[in-house]
């Protein structure tokens, strides 16, 4: 079980930064020094906020608003470089493309 201390290190960043409502919406995955990654509960994708800045991150490092964050991470942006379509239905399946060292989907550094 972790220890307070734990647990708020992996979700102050989180609910600092998002509305309650947004954040129940995702689950904490990895960190990678202060970075800490949550997977959204329904759609797969991940944001990365730095814990000591506040600061949105994209899958490739590059700083990214928290719009930007939320409209990759939550909904209908189908623009993900890994997502690909299912069956020839159009339908599309999102795959991470950020690894940690835990092996879970996460940012890497």
């Amino acid at each position: 079980m972790p220890t307070w201390a734990e647990h708020t290190v992996k979700w102050n960043p989180i609910n600092t930064a998002l509305t309650p409502p947004e954040a129940n919406q995702f689950d904490w995955r990895a960190h990678s020094d202060t970075i800490q990654s949550y997977r959204h509960i329904e759609t797969g994708r991940h944001i990365h906020i730095d814990g000591s800045s506040g600061q949105f991150y994209d899958q490739d490092r590059n700083p990214i608003t928290k719009a930007e964050a939320l409209a990759h991470a939550m909904a209908g942006d189908r623009t993900h470089s890994q997502d690909k379509p299912s069956h020839g239905l159009g339908q599309t399946t999102a795959s991470p493309a950020i690894s940690v060292s835990d092996n879970s989907q996460g940012f890497s550094i």
